[in-house]
């Protein structure tokens, strides 16, 4: 990897500096009249060529240059990659396994990469941001989903205005865009999800082990998730009470700070 560029001594040209706040957000920078402008990645290339480009741009324009030759900031594919990197070490289990989340985040942030990649982070706005969900109704994923992509863009101009890596003005002007309405947007209304009916229930019983009809039929007597009936151990339930209870460290909230109680009453304890 080359070298940083050289220093240039004269006090009105700035230094090349590097921003490492977060792992994932190393970038090149220089500080012009109280402004931060990003070059890209920190020792690439591209950073060297921009630093160049802004040196040579103060030395013939001096201090009074015009402000929009300074107001620059990452691209919006910069930012895409610091958030992966953040959202890769943030959504994990205790277990250190990826959350749901992570996939979520990739699909969302696949769509704003292949449109506006390019695009510095701060010309990004709510037309932009509305352009971007109307590929995915046009695509016939249901409103809730289109909410929750759309979501995921916000939140990663949040992060970024955290971070400093875009101006606090994107993201307050994405702010601006209204969630989904149900029957005004277009896009295709999910019906809700009703209990399976007890004769399918019944009509799988002698297709599975003892065991899995069991857990079955301690879903149903308590509303348990699957999931956290299959990491339940005997250790976690008191059976002190004429109700027992089992309490979950790992469970859908826990993240929260919430905490997670399953009651199991005397037909579920045969």
């Amino acid at each position: 990897m080359p070298n940083p560029p050289r220093q240039h001594t004269s006090p009105t040209v700035p230094k090349y500096r590097r921003q490492a706040k977060a792992r994932g957000t190393d970038l090149a920078f220089i500080q012009v009249r109280g402004r931060r402008i990003y070059l890209g990645p920190y020792n690439s290339p591209q950073s060297h060529e921009a630093y160049r480009r802004h040196v040579a741009r103060l030395l013939q324009e001096g201090p009074t240059a015009p402000a929009h030759l300074t107001e620059t900031t990452p691209t919006v594919a910069v930012l895409i990659d610091a958030y992966s990197r953040h959202a890769a070490r943030y959504y994990v289990k205790p277990d250190g396994t990826p959350t749901s989340m992570q996939a979520r985040v990739k699909i969302a942030l696949r769509q704003l990469f292949r449109l506006y990649g390019s695009t510095p982070a701060a010309d990004f706005g709510p037309n932009d941001l509305r352009l971007i969900r109307g590929t995915w109704i046009e695509k016939g994923l249901s409103r809730k989903t289109v909410k929750d992509y759309t979501h995921e863009i916000k939140r990663l101009f949040k992060w970024s205005v955290s971070h400093e890596l875009a101006p606090p003005s994107v993201y307050h002007a994405l702010q601006t865009v209204d969630g989904l309405r149900r029957g005004r947007s277009g896009a295709k209304e999910t019906g809700r999800v009703l209990p399976v009916p007890e004769p399918d229930i019944a009509a799988i019983e002698p297709f599975v082990s003892p065991q899995v009809w069991a857990m079955v039929q301690i879903q149903r007597l308590t509303g348990a998730r699957s999931g956290e009936l299959c990491r339940l151990r005997p250790i976690d339930i008191d059976t002190s009470g004429d109700v027992w209870v089992a309490c979950l460290d790992d469970h859908k909230t826990a993240h929260h700070g919430h905490a997670r109680e399953i009651l199991i009453g005397p037909r579920g304890q045969v």
